[in-house]
């Protein structure tokens, strides 16, 4: 469940992917969170859209449509079961993204929405970790945070095909703040937010 904090210290991956539309993070920079799209869930404001060659001329198709002309032949390619996966997960993570936010509306309401929140870690080890795992180009930034806080457990969210009951319930234990046995913790914050120190060149410790 959600709570409440005051200059209280956290960390956060500043990734760099093309999905980002904020410039570059820096120290001493001051901003609010919650009061617009992240830009995590911002990815879905275009529609996903694959270039293929038809009559000698490069033309833009949508990611559904592209997948039927596969299915008919009429695009071929070695990346083709590559492509069918990355459309298909970037879907699945849609409709996983709508139940989660028709859910804290249900449980919590007050807690930070994944829509519009940032990430963040509560160690710097825990930072460390997601940076890794997400991988790609990131920084890890030490920020102050005043505003509110949920603590989640990322083995709630679906990542695989289930019934439409799990992911409810899955969805319900989250924003309750249960944990699985083997947790995966991640914090959602939404307020006002400080960086303090850029803590990339740094060794990671707790």
């Amino acid at each position: 469940m959600a709570d409440t904090v005051t200059d209280e210290i956290f960390y956060h991956v500043a990734h760099t992917k093309n999905y980002v539309r904020r410039a570059p993070l820096a120290e001493g920079d001051k901003f609010t969170v919650g009061c617009e799209t992240n830009p995590f869930f911002g990815y879905y404001d275009k529609a996903r859209t694959y270039t293929v060659v038809k009559d000698g001329e490069n033309i833009v198709v949508p990611a559904l449509k592209f997948l039927r002309e596969a299915r008919r032949g009429n695009i071929t390619g070695s990346d083709l079961p590559k492509q069918a996966y990355n459309i298909a997960n970037h879907y699945s993570m849609l409709a996983r993204e709508l139940i989660m936010e028709e859910v804290r509306l249900e449980i919590d309401p007050n807690a930070p929405s994944r829509k519009s929140c940032l990430w963040v870690a509560d160690s710097l080890s825990l930072a460390t970790y997601w940076q890794k795992k997400l991988g790609g180009k990131s920084r890890i930034l030490k920020l102050s945070v005043t505003g509110t806080v949920h603590l989640g457990d990322a083995k709630h969210l679906m990542n695989e095909s289930e019934p439409l009951a799990a992911t409810y319930a899955k969805a319900r234990a989250y924003w309750r703040g249960e944990q699985t046995s083997d947790p995966l913790p991640e914090t959602l914050i939404s307020g006002t937010v400080t960086v303090r120190e850029d803590m990339t060149v740094l060794s990671p410790k707790a």
